[in-house]
């Protein structure tokens, strides 16, 4: 199964977890468009907070 791998940090830039997204149409089909791990809550993570630009 390929997958372009994602990573996910956290607001003081920490990987989290790690995203697996599909690379072509049947993936998409089958498994979806992205894979999560099983115990991450996206809802509880304001990815990449760390980079936001300074005002």
């Amino acid at each position: 199964m390929n997958r372009i791998v994602i990573p996910i940090h956290d607001h003081q830039g920490q990987i989290v977890a790690y995203c697996g997204r599909a690379v072509n149409d049947d993936q998409i089909e089958k498994e979806g468009k992205y894979k999560l791990p099983v115990n991450f809550v996206k809802s509880e993570v304001v990815c990449n907070l760390h980079r936001k630009k300074k005002l």
